[in-house]
């Protein structure tokens, strides 16, 4: 049996390398018109990656005879921070995620930082992994022999169970969900039409449900372990899995919902209507109707990183966008909304830029929220919210319009 080859190495998948190719596009990419006199030769692009992980690049154009620029050659470097400042560990690479990290294959945690070497299994296919948000978390694959897959999972570095071997039909790497409780899911594709077999795993390492599943596109597994939302291809539509119970199926019509956060008993869900128009819905995972739908006015081209539940609110991250008479100019906004109503409550909004800078971030990392930014990244407290501290103010309030 063949199998089909991981299409990069092992290590991309927790250094952040998939972050910094997202980020850096063609990496000779303009934020503005006119930023030198002619075709830029050096550059330097930072950001921050992660809370207290850091990105550099820096590079120098190639060109030929004054021709477009043809090549750009550079290098980049991850540097960690404690929350003192101190520098924890810092690690250079050459500018392209493909071979950040040479064949050394090492894997870093984000958060906390942690390094190991890269699993090694004897394995009659080429092995393949996941790992958490934060890289705490790393699930590897690998092929005991030709009709099955096992699974190490590891923690900080270090291998904490293994499961399986699972059966497998068809020479394709099962797609991995992990989170960073240890949660995850499974995914082994059919052959030939047949259903896909996808397997739910809690922190503790039990398995919780192994089901047979026609046409997944996605699964996003909880990090409680209590189950998992899998999108199905078609009209085949949304369903919740949980261990021992029927599937629900899930009100969301359209067919192209996917999950934001997890919060309460519930879900949360970027949806897009028939004309394109995209909501914020919170299912009710026992029953799996709708516990309200409300506009999104974000123009998100990308579904990560955007939400975060904690506690009775959600926060919510877009860049906003404003168009001027000369150009467009943008802000990054967090709205918090009640979990109970999907009210606004509070918001938070940057200062304009002209022109837009890119997208920031807002995710949880071990209990405590982050806002990111290239340039920047802040711990979001509640309590800052509440006494409308550091910029944040009630629903209602707007220096230009009057209204969030």
């Amino acid at each position: 049996m063949r199998y089909e080859r991981l299409r990069g190495p092992i290590i991309l998948a927790s250094v952040a390398a998939l972050t910094l190719a997202a980020a850096y596009p063609g990496f000779a990419q303009v934020r503005g018109p006119n930023r030198t006199p002619g075709p830029p030769i050096g550059e330097i692009r930072s950001t921050w990656l992660f809370p207290y992980v850091r990105s550099v690049t820096e590079g120098i154009s190639g060109s030929d005879e004054g021709e477009e620029v043809c090549c750009r050659v550079g290098k980049t470097t991850l540097r960690w921070y404690a929350r003192d400042g101190s520098i924890l560990h810092e690690v250079t690479g050459v500018a392209t995620w493909l071979k950040v990290w040479g064949d050394s294959q090492e894997i870093f945690g984000k958060f906390p930082y942690y390094e190991m070497d890269s699993p090694h299994r004897e394995s009659v296919a080429p092995a393949f992994l996941d790992t958490s948000r934060s890289g705490a978390v790393v699930l590897a694959g690998y092929y005991p022999d030709s009709h099955s897959v096992s699974l190490d999972l590891y923690r900080l570095g270090h291998l904490s169970r293994t499961c399986g071997p699972y059966e497998v039909t068809c020479p394709r790497n099962p797609a991995l969900g992990v989170q960073d409780s240890g949660a995850f899911s499974v995914t082994i594709p059919g052959c030939a039409g047949d259903s896909a077999r996808v397997i739910l795993v809690d922190p503790g390492g039990e398995v919780t449900a192994h089901l047979l599943v026609a046409n997944p596109r996605g699964v996003a597994v909880d990090p409680l372990g209590r189950g998992a939302v899998i999108e199905r291809s078609g009209q085949d539509g949304t369903i919740w899995m949980a261990p021992g119970l029927d599937p629900v199926a899930l009100d969301l019509p359209s067919g192209s919902a996917h999950v934001l956060c997890w919060a309460g008993d519930g879900a949360l869900f970027h949806e897009r209507s028939s004309d394109g128009s995209p909501f914020l819905v919170l299912i009710d995972l026992a029953t799996g109707r709708q516990s309200w739908r409300v506009a999104d006015a974000a123009r998100a081209d990308r579904l990560n990183d955007l939400a975060v539940a904690a506690g009775d609110w959600i926060y919510l991250y877009e860049l906003e966008l404003t168009s001027g008479t000369e150009q467009v100019s943008g802000a990054h906004k967090i709205s918090v909304r009640s979990v109970a109503s999907g009210e606004v409550v509070y918001v938070w909004r940057g200062q304009a830029e002209a022109p837009p800078p890119r997208a920031g971030r807002i995710l949880e990392v071990a209990g405590e929220i982050y806002f990111l930014t290239d340039s920047e990244f802040a711990r979001v407290d509640p309590m800052d919210v509440e006494t409308e501290a550091h910029g944040w103010k009630r629903a209602g309030w707007d220096s230009t319009s009057g209204g969030p």
